[in-house]
Formats: C-alpha cells, sequence, structure tokens
C-alpha cells in the first residue's frame, strides 16, 4: 500500500533536479539527494521543500546516496570524475558524540570507493 507520493522541487526557482538516494528521518521528514545541482534537500512527507540541507558550499560534490545513522550523522556516497570516490560523514543533528560542536562539520573518509 503506498502511503504517499510527490514530485520533489528543486531549492530554488528555475533549476530542474535529479533525484538520487532517498532516506527517512526520525521526524518522518524526507532527505532527498538531487544528483543534478549536488544538494540535498528535506522535505515535509507532503512534499513541501523544507530546507537545503548540503550544497557545494558544504564541500559536496556529485552525491548519490545518502544514510541517517542513529547518533544524527548523515552519510553521503561521492562521485567524483577527477578524483576518488568517497564517503563523506556529516554532522546533522546534534549528538552526545561531538558535545557542542555545530551541525554540519564533517570529515572525509580515508578508505576510496572503486
Amino acid at each position: 500500500q503506498r502511503l504517499g507520493r510527490f514530485r520533489p522541487a528543486a531549492h530554488a526557482i528555475g533549476l530542474n533536479m535529479s533525484v538520487g538516494g532517498v532516506c527517512v528521518t526520525p521526524l518522518g521528514q524526507i532527505l532527498v539527494v538531487d544528483t543534478l545541482n549536488h544538494v540535498i534537500n528535506l522535505y515535509t512527507e507532503y512534499g513541501d521543500l523544507l530546507q537545503l540541507v548540503l550544497a557545494p558550499s558544504d564541500d559536496v560534490g556529485t552525491i548519490h546516496a545518502l544514510a541517517l545513522g542513529p547518533e544524527g550523522h548523515l552519510a553521503v556516497t561521492e562521485f567524483s570524475v577527477g578524483g576518488e570516490h568517497c564517503i563523506k560523514i556529516f554532522r546533522y543533528q546534534h549528538c552526545s558524540c561531538h558535545g557542542r560542536a555545530t551541525p554540519a562539520s564533517k570529515r572525509r573518509s580515508t578508505e576510496t570507493i572503486g
């Protein structure tokens, strides 16, 4: 049984988007990778755009997939034509493991993919 359906809008008027990975937050909101614009957007369960979560200014390239861990970390897989494929981990929600550090801090994985 389908619970819902929507076509996500891009984070700015006039932009097209290409949907990549999708995951649901503990609050029932939906994180969607836009592979065309290299961003991750957050939507309500009804498809209303809430906010731009990650963008190229956050040191992301061509994101393909994402997963939200129980501690509030957002892991993304990134493809790079001229560099290394990698997994990047971002702070999406406040967590006890990082104390008072602000969300969106990131670290690059040391392992390369492929």
